[in-house]
């Protein structure tokens, strides 16, 4: 499985960089576990999804949509989405969002691992 190295930012600090495998066979898309959360990212939808037993966080970068579900309270809020974007820059994804619940801007940038 294709790996790759994973880098979260807040408000332009690095938080924290980890290699995650892609568990996903589709070029398309990106799944992987991030610091105990299921993350997905499809990049022909543009859908970015976090989720752990807690909660599911939605991310719908083309239409600036954002919505978290609350697992055990079965209960769906949507969320303001101040500004979000996907770029791609010298064989790197960045997602960049910052949303109304959230005091810092997010940044996580993915490039594949080069294997010897």
């Amino acid at each position: 499985m294709p790996k790759f190295l994973c880098t979260f930012y807040k408000s332009g600090e690095k938080v924290f960089s980890t290699t995650c495998e892609n568990k996903s066979k589709t070029a398309s898309l990106l799944k992987f576990d991030l610091l105990d959360y299921e993350t997905i990212l499809d990049l022909e939808q543009e859908l970015f999804t976090r989720e752990n037993e807690e909660y599911i966080f939605l991310l719908d970068i083309k239409n600036k949509y954002c919505k978290i579900e609350l697992k055990k309270e079965e209960m769906e809020c949507e969320v303001l989405v101040e500004e979000c974007s996907l770029t791609y820059e010298h064989e790197k994804i960045i997602l960049e969002y910052f949303i109304e619940t959230d005091e810092a801007r997010n940044k996580i940038v993915i490039e594949r691992c080069v294997t010897a």
